[in-house]
C-alpha cells in the first residue's frame, strides 16, 4: 500500500473527526488517487458513514462540484449539491417506486 493515497479508500476515516490538514490531505490524495486510476475527473465526493458537517462542506468544496449524503431525499438543487440525498433500492424495490422516483418532475433545477 502506497503512503496515504489509499488511506482514505481502504479505511474511511470519519471526517468530521479529521483535522484541517488531514482532512484536506484525506479528500486531495483520495481525488488524485482516483484520477490516476481512472484517467478521469472525478467530481463528487460521498461521506464515509454519512458524517459530515459544514467544515467538511467547506474543504469538500475546494476540491469536488458535489457531495453525496446517506439521507433520503427527492430533490436535487444546485444549493443542495454538498448534501446530495440518495435513494435507496433494496432488493424488495419495484418498478412503480423507480418509475415514481425517477421522473423528470422530482428534479428541479
Amino acid at each position: 500500500m502506497q503512503d496515504m493515497k489509499l488511506a482514505h479508500i481502504a479505511y474511511h476515516h470519519e471526517m468530521t473527526s479529521l483535522n484541517d490538514d488531514d482532512l484536506m490531505r484525506e479528500l486531495r490524495d483520495s481525488k488524485e488517487h482516483l484520477e490516476n486510476l481512472t484517467s478521469k475527473d472525478v467530481l463528487s465526493f460521498c461521506y464515509p458513514a454519512g458524517k459530515y458537517n459544514q467544515r467538511v462542506i467547506d474543504v469538500v468544496d475546494d476540491y469536488y462540484a458535489f457531495g453525496r449524503s446517506t439521507k433520503p431525499g427527492d430533490t436535487i438543487t444546485y444549493q443542495n449539491r454538498y448534501n446530495l440525498p440518495v435513494k435507496r433500492i433494496l432488493p424488495t424495490t419495484g418498478i412503480a417506486s423507480l418509475n415514481i422516483w425517477f421522473n423528470d418532475e422530482h428534479y428541479v433545477e
